[in-house]
């Protein structure tokens, strides 16, 4: 059993309300940009801008952390949902059309030992269905070993467990994850006046906020006369055993607790991310052909979202609000560009009669199993092509701000690479939505390449609209 260096998922680094989605976003958003000169010359700097501008995450502005590192390696060693080909390029190794199980098979489904105790726990849920005790289950996966039984952890009380064994080699000095000379001080003054056999409260007021920290769990606050009483009642064993079955409560319900929950919520085996989650979704997970998979029950006979709360979102995406994101599990951490793409194309598959069925034929915006979004189209192709009787009708989103941006970066690739027409075409119309809506500048400067692009194509319509203009429509 472990009582250091524990197992876990995740890293405060990228502390996202869905590990997940986070990690996959990331993944889609390396692949785009990796070849990108900007990137190459300043890859952490690029990755920080990235988080900030899509509502991942927020680092500060003067923070030195080279943080892209921290999580490509979790992303690569953790995740396992990048790799890099034998040229270095990196490549994604899951199935967006199977997006949790071809996850969860990265992880559970290797030979190799790296996530050993995960498996143990998987195999244990599955085989004992009423042991779902979130507090255990977590715990005990924190602290096993190759050689451990998980079933004995399981029932095991791992923080007197974890308490004793440092209590007994305890050597004199306290090893904290970070450091404070004060703090260590001023405990190792508790237990010197213990071992001479006197013992003197005379801390300054930063002493005792020091110690009533170290003696109390975050649930409860030991109160100045409790710990007089306690100190001087109990033997230097059972204070160490106290400081660390504190230490290590706090650690593991704490900041570990907070992760997995995290990371578990992602998998759909647990309900919520909260450190308040009491159960695990044992029954979700299904052993077939020596290797486990999470029942997910999927219907796409419905889109997900129905045309009402498609409706809603893009008004709030007009208002430049996301924070609605974070209530709904399968939109949590996604970039706002991906959830603003996903419900402009969604509307105009309510518009077009496009059943669920057919989404993934005309919409490249990448989808889950279940149609929830993943990340945006790859570059190179249309958000939305609709193609209907020598018609063809391309759909374009940007969340973009300034007329400027729109155009350098909209302009091209919008009329010029993503409408592929023939000899059989009659018919185009380019949907173009974003911030702005028809706005002057971006309107003459989307006119004068749409004629230059097609000079002798009549039948053609440029629509530009904004995210509450779109909302608000109900005819293509």
């Amino acid at each position: 059993m472990k009582t250091q260096g524990f197992n876990k998922f995740g890293d405060t680094t990228f502390r996202v309300a869905n590990q997940i989605s986070a990690y996959i976003s990331f993944s889609n958003w390396l692949i785009e940009n990796y070849d990108s000169d900007e990137f190459r010359n300043n890859q952490d700097h690029c990755f920080k801008q990235w988080c900030n501008e899509e509502g991942i995450y927020h680092y500060p502005a003067k923070e030195k952390f080279n943080r892209y590192k921290m999580v490509l390696h979790q992303a690569v060693n953790v995740y396992r949902i990048i790799a890099f080909n034998e040229k270095g390029r990196p490549y994604l190794t899951f199935d967006n059309n199977n997006l949790i199980n071809s996850l969860f098979n990265n992880i559970v489904a290797g030979s190799d030992e790296t996530h050993i105790a995960f498996k143990k726990m998987i195999k244990f849920m599955c085989d004992n269905r009423n042991c779902n005790d979130a507090m255990r289950l977590s715990k005990a996966f924190f602290v096993c070993e190759k050689e451990d039984d998980f079933e004995d952890l399981y029932y095991s009380d791992i923080l007197n467990l974890i308490a004793s064994r440092f209590t007994q080699t305890f050597d004199g000095k306290f090893r904290f994850r970070k450091p404070n000379p004060l703090r260590d001080k001023t405990l190792e003054k508790i237990i010197e006046y213990k071992r001479m056999g006197s013992f003197d409260l005379s801390f300054s007021d930063l002493e005792q906020k020091f110690i009533k920290k170290a003696f109390s769990d975050k649930q409860k606050l030991i109160n100045a006369r409790d710990l007089e009483t306690f100190l001087k009642e109990h033997t230097l064993e059972q204070i160490l055993h106290k400081l660390f079955y504190v230490k290590y409560k706090n650690l593991l319900e704490g900041d570990y607790l907070d992760l997995f929950n995290r990371f578990m919520w992602g998998l759909k085996l647990a309900d919520s991310s909260s450190k308040r989650t009491t159960k695990y979704n044992n029954d979700k997970i299904e052993h077939s052909d020596n290797s486990y998979i999470i029942n997910i029950q999927k219907d796409i006979s419905n889109f997900p979202y129905s045309v009402n709360e498609v409706n809603n979102y893009l008004k709030e995406i007009q208002n430049n609000v996301w924070n609605w994101k974070d209530k709904n599990s399968n939109l949590s951490s996604k970039t706002n560009s991906t959830l603003a793409e996903y419900f402009v194309n969604l509307k105009f598959c309510y518009l077009l009669n496009i059943s669920p069925l057919d989404f993934r034929k005309f919409v490249n915006t990448k989808v889950s199993d279940e149609l929830q979004p993943v990340f945006t189209a790859s570059g190179g192709e249309s958000d939305m092509l609709y193609k209907i009787n020598n018609t063809i009708i391309s759909i374009e989103t940007t969340i973009l701000k300034t007329p400027r941006a729109i155009i350098n970066n909209e302009r091209y690739p919008c009329i010029r690479l993503h409408i592929p027409i023939d000899e059989k075409t009659n018919k185009i119309i380019l949907n173009f939505i974003n911030f702005l809506g028809n706005d002057n500048e971006i309107r003459r400067m989307f006119d004068h390449d749409w004629e230059l692009q097609f000079p002798n194509f009549n039948n053609k319509f440029l629509n530009i609209a904004n995210f509450l203009e779109l909302a608000e429509r109900n005819k293509i």
